[in-house]
């Protein structure tokens, strides 16, 4: 087989100035303290929760001591609304197990500490209240999709062991 040239080679193209087309939404970083997990959208889409270990950091801690977040969308008013300062010696929030109201103004949240799990309710204007009873050993709270309920499990034989029993409520 014979290759027959076709004349000079073209220039090659000039380097992309943008490598994303405009109406591509890019991704915006929204926090910074390296300390920020698990982020939660609000039902209306207008707040995010997030757990921050940004003011209770210590690597000499065996415990992540986490704090409860809110921000706005958009990455403005970051502010705990369930800090340290308002739970029990010992007590952090547990990785995934925050959950919104659908109404988007409150969520439930599982603290734990080494004696006890518990359920609180959280609201964006500050207010907070425990939900269980700290005898309970209560955790993963879940609003129903409508709302108006809420489903939890209680923990019957206190701290977990391979022999616990569980047991789901709803409210």
């Amino acid at each position: 087989m014979i290759s027959v040239p076709k004349g000079p080679d073209p220039e090659p193209a000039p380097p992309p100035e943008n490598l994303f087309p405009d109406d591509i939404d890019l991704p915006k970083q929204l926090t910074s303290s390296g300390r920020d997990y698990t982020p939660l959208w609000s039902p209306d889409g207008n707040h995010i929760a997030f757990l921050s270990l940004r003011n209770t950091y210590n690597p000499d801690f065996s415990v992540m001591r986490f704090e409860l977040w809110v921000m706005e969308k958009d990455g403005s008013n970051q502010r705990p609304i369930l800090s340290i300062d308002d739970l029990d010696e010992g007590s952090s929030i547990l990785h995934s197990r925050v959950s919104w109201a659908k109404n988007s103004n409150e969520l439930l949240v599982s603290v734990y500490n080494s004696n006890t799990s518990e359920i609180w309710r959280v609201n964006l204007d500050g207010n907070k209240s425990r939900f269980t009873s700290i005898d309970d050993w209560a955790g993963f709270p879940l609003y129903s999709f409508d709302g108006t309920k809420m489903a939890f499990f209680v923990q019957e034989s206190g701290p977990y062991s391979r022999t616990s029993r569980w047991t789901l409520y709803r409210k």
